[in-house]
């Protein structure tokens, strides 16, 4: 089967926004609902995991600094992910910080622990979104300590692809959510090369900017054949609406 079989962006319609809710509401009723503007972050702190957030719409950062002047972003959380501050790493001014307006729905943990014999369904859906992420986090570590850079850039557009892409005259469009600082630090890449990294892409006619943060996939087999992860990176971000499920 070929990338184009597997993928196909004249169906494509995008993973970014808010879906319908089932579950959710269900959660809602007995959460805290926390509104982040662009950019705003909501500290979390490892040492007191007193709460559960659950993204409910916009995409959120979890980022931390090892020095005065250095910085990681251990992860991205999309809508329907699940985060305890206990995963986040024990570095200073652990955060999450909203890329772009986000809706999180934030739960005491009793509340939480409380759905394993009130709410099965509820609690379950909550575990295996906690171990999705797990595996988008092994392959994200596995990206960065294997892969070049090249590839890397190449495996954060496939990302951004199934997850927020639409179909457009000559391609696949997103907005990308991350700065271009951001997009380094996710990477471990110098500014310098990312930038480099993505005139390469632009010049060989796989993607196409249309503006400092809009950017086309003109050639989506193209951008397959430049990751050697392509194939799991489609199998865990394809097709994925998991507030369905909540």
């Amino acid at each position: 089967m070929s990338s184009t079989d597997e993928f196909d962006p004249m169906t494509h319609t995008g993973r970014g926004a808010p879906a319908s809710a089932g579950l959710l509401d269900q959660l809602r009723a007995m959460a805290s609902v926390v509104r982040l503007a662009h950019h705003q972050r909501l500290p979390v702190d490892p040492a007191q995991p007193g709460s559960l957030y659950v993204v409910s719409s916009g995409i959120l950062v979890l980022q931390a600094d090892v020095t005065d002047t250095r910085r990681v972003l251990p992860g991205l959380l999309y809508p329907g992910d699940v985060f305890e501050p206990a995963h986040a790493p024990p570095l200073k001014d652990a955060a999450l910080m909203a890329a772009t307006p986000a809706e999180v729905l934030r739960l005491n943990m009793k509340s939480y622990a409380s759905l394993a014999e009130d709410n099965t369904g509820l609690y379950r859906a909550l575990h295996q979104r906690l171990v999705a992420q797990h595996a988008r986090l092994t392959l994200h570590v596995n990206t960065i300590g294997m892969l070049s850079g090249e590839e890397r850039v190449a495996a954060l557009l496939i990302e951004f692809t199934l997850r927020l892409g639409k179909p457009v005259a000559g391609g696949i469009a997103f907005e990308t959510p991350l700065t271009r600082s951001d997009i380094a630090d996710y990477l471990a890449l110098n500014r310098d090369t990312l930038s480099r990294l993505m005139s390469r892409l632009k010049a060989s006619r796989i993607l196409l900017q249309m503006d400092r943060s809009h950017l086309v996939v003109r050639d989506w087999d193209g951008l397959v054949a430049e990751c050697p992860i392509a194939e799991p990176l489609q199998a865990l971000h394809r097709g994925v609406n998991p507030l369905r499920k909540l």
